[in-house]
């Protein structure tokens, strides 16, 4: 959901905010004394920024304990050069802090110890508790609030939405002890909310750090009614059995009566599966139910449709309605083949997890695991909705469609399910990058580049190769992968390592320049790293400077001197390379579960746009909404030219609606995304048959 992503940035402005808060010390230290030097500071927060300025250049480092050699010290300055060394010291409890600091130059010559010592006094500060973690529903909320030092006073809390305007948490309590209630509104749904707070200890020092708990989330949305649910009766006892698609449920409340009506003064019991049997039951007696899920954050949904059995007097199976019991064999058969499937899934599962060297790293290259995880919950989605057969008034002929449906879903799933990766053929390279590669790179990502312009880039590129010792170890394989159906499906794979491991440079990139004879186009290529974006069709591709792997494949059996032909080229952006790249693109299903972080640009960027974006929010969600509209518009038109045979003009709207994509509020994205990867998946298969 959208509104987790500010408790994210939340947390990254006050992480931040911790940061920047640190104490900053400079002390000067004169390598060439001979006697031992000792110099002390007072801190009043828990980190601090240590710099030394030395008088020649040297390089330093620190230890915990007195007399340590330089050689067997473990502490290493954030920042060593020349006669600067800096370094962050965070978690500083209250109390005395030393650490000893030796110097050695570039004869090896060790400076006299230095030894640091911080006086550290903190001020006092606080954890913030809220009754469902960092959710609160509409009505009362109730807060608590912890204090890392008794308080001479009761401390002032308050609340905001938009980080200007609080409003006052009334308190009470004593000590370190304290607790407060404040009232959310329904119309505050979705809204993210920041406490402030100020408390004074003993000796009269005040202290407004909030260390857990300073951001919390509202929301009201009550969870869905659940409508999946029977009951079914046993020899002593009734069991009910429901299914509720969400995410965020808690746990569910059970209402139970002797009569029909169920309503809230039923209440029986609380439970956090989807399932209940009651064996507080008379035999021959019937009984009537109705469940509520409630969420994490307390909201309650509607009452459930009611549903009742009878505990039976022996134990035969008696559902409340539903199939005939001459056709539940029938069912039962079909879930036995599903229960099959499932097991064959398991084993294959247990397989490559067995699996070792090549295999079990091709494996995890070719991210067959999501596949397989995917086929295991489409199978249990399958088996639910099959045993839901049960309890349904279905005739012969209706029930034989339904199976038959199931079957056709079943089949779809088996053709899914990898079962082995056999290795026909690989070959191993390492590419060899020169001046005209970079030259060729350039005038194929940007043609009407100036001439000062190219020459800074090839020069800048060659520099980074040179300095960086920049290399590219190829792998290409021609696979064959066995589904548990049967088929089989051949495949090119390439597997770059880039060395040695780079960190992150905005100013470059890493270019892979793939020849037409392995893909005509890129939506030939199926690429398994996460971020990646596409500058031309025909295809070039763009990865971060720090990429360590790219991976990709291509369907179908190639000569593996093909793999000779790839260009992997780390390219220095000048403003005008930057503008063009900024233009290209091209929209890719990701998984936003994982991927790299940057903390430094990450922190950067979030904060700006907390401060700047969230402010506009409400205004924007208009304005979101329409582009939604206009979104589905083109997807319509883009399917309308596809069925007409206009390929070229529906893969230029697909284009266009990538970037449009790309460019959506995260909350709207999931209206858009599956008729787009609808359109994606159509495409792409336009693009098959041509190739074949």
């Amino acid at each position: 959901m959208s509104y987790k992503i500010f408790i994210f940035i939340f947390a990254i402005i006050i992480l931040s905010s911790h940061l920047l808060a640190s104490s900053s010390i400079s002390y000067y230290f004169d390598t060439t004394l001979e006697n031992d030097t000792s110099k002390t500071f007072d801190l009043t927060s828990a980190s601090v920024i240590l710099r030394i300025d030395t008088d020649k250049p040297v390089s330093c480092r620190y230890s915990e304990s007195e007399g340590i050699g330089y050689g067997s010290m473990e502490g290493i300055f954030d920042l060593n050069f020349e006669t600067i060394h800096k370094k962050t010291l965070t978690g500083l409890s209250e109390g005395i802090h030393k650490y000893y600091i030796l110097c050695r130059d570039s004869e090896n010559k060790d400076s006299k110890e230095l030894e640091i010592i911080f006086s550290v006094i903190l001020p006092v500060s606080a954890q913030i508790i809220l009754q469902n973690g960092s959710t609160v529903s509409k009505g009362m909320a109730k807060v608590n609030l912890v204090t890392s030092k008794v308080l001479s006073q009761t401390p002032s809390l308050s609340y905001s939405f938009d980080g200007i305007s609080y409003n006052p948490v009334p308190i009470f309590g004593s000590g370190t002890q304290w607790t407060g209630y404040f009232i959310v509104a329904s119309s505050s749904d979705k809204q993210v909310g920041s406490f402030k707070f100020q408390g004074k200890d003993l000796e009269g020092n005040t202290g407004t750090e909030i260390t857990s708990g300073g951001v919390f989330i509202v929301d009201t949305q009550e969870p869905g009614t659940i409508t999946d649910i029977k009951a079914e009766s046993y020899d002593g006892r009734i069991d009910i059995n429901w299914y509720l698609e969400e995410d965020e449920i808690d746990y569910f409340k059970i209402y139970k009566s002797t009569s029909r009506g169920v309503d809230n003064s039923d209440f029986y019991r609380t439970t956090e599966s989807n399932s209940f049997s009651d064996t507080l039951v008379t035999r021959g007696s019937t009984y009537y139910y109705r469940v509520v899920a409630v969420d994490k954050a307390g909201n309650i949904g509607d009452l459930s449709v009611e549903v009742y059995a009878t505990a039976l007097l022996e134990n035969t199976i008696v559902s409340s309605s539903g199939l005939e019991a001459r056709f539940l064999g029938l069912v039962d058969n079909f879930l036995s083949g599903i229960d099959l499937v499932s097991d064959s899934l398991d084993s294959v599962k247990e397989n490559f997890d067995q699996k070792d060297g090549k295999e079990k790293e091709l494996y995890e290259d070719l991210k067959l695991e999501r596949e397989i995880d995917s086929s295991d919950s489409e199978l249990k989605s399958l088996r639910r909705d099959v045993d839901n057969f049960k309890s349904q008034s279905l005739t012969e002929n209706e029930l034989n469609k339904k199976l038959n449906s199931a079957q056709l879903k079943l089949n779809t799933i088996k053709k899914k399910i990898p079962e082995n990766i056999i290795i026909i053929s690989e070959q191993e390279e390492s590419e060899e990058i020169n001046e005209n590669d970079i030259i060729k790179a350039i005038l194929e990502i940007t043609p009407d580049i100036s001439e000062r312009d190219k020459d800074k880039s090839v020069k800048k590129s060659l520099e980074f190769i040179e300095e960086n010792e920049f290399s590219v170890n190829t792998k290409a394989y021609n696979l064959e992968i066995v589904y548990l159906d049967g088929t089989r499906k051949e495949m090119f794979l390439i597997k770059e390592s880039v060395s040695p491991s780079l960190e992150y440079n905005e100013n470059v990139s890493i270019i892979e320049m793939i020849p037409k004879e392995i893909a005509e186009d890129v939506l030939y290529i199926d690429i398994k790293n996460i971020n990646y974006d596409v500058l031309k069709e025909d295809p070039i591709i763009s990865f971060s400077s720090d990429t360590k792997e790219i991976i990709y494949s291509v369907k179908g059996k190639l000569n593996l001197d093909l793999v000779k032909k790839l260009k992997t080229i780390p390219l220095y952006h000048v403003e005008e390379v930057k503008k063009t790249n900024s233009l290209t693109g091209y929209f890719a299903f990701v998984d936003f579960s994982g991927g790299k972080s940057y903390l430094g640009i990450i922190m950067s960027i979030l904060i700006i746009a907390v401060l700047g974006g969230y402010l506009l929010f409400i205004k924007s969600k208009g304005e979101t909404s329409e582009k939604v509209l206009l979104i589905k518009q083109k997807i319509k038109e883009g399917e309308e030219n596809l069925n007409a045979g206009r390929f070229k003009d529906a893969k230029r709207i697909y284009l266009e609606l990538s970037q449009d994509y790309k460019n959506l509020d995260e909350s709207k994205k999931k209206h858009v995304y599956g008729e787009l990867e609808i359109l994606h998946k159509k495409i792409k298969e336009k693009c098959k048959n041509e190739e074949r």
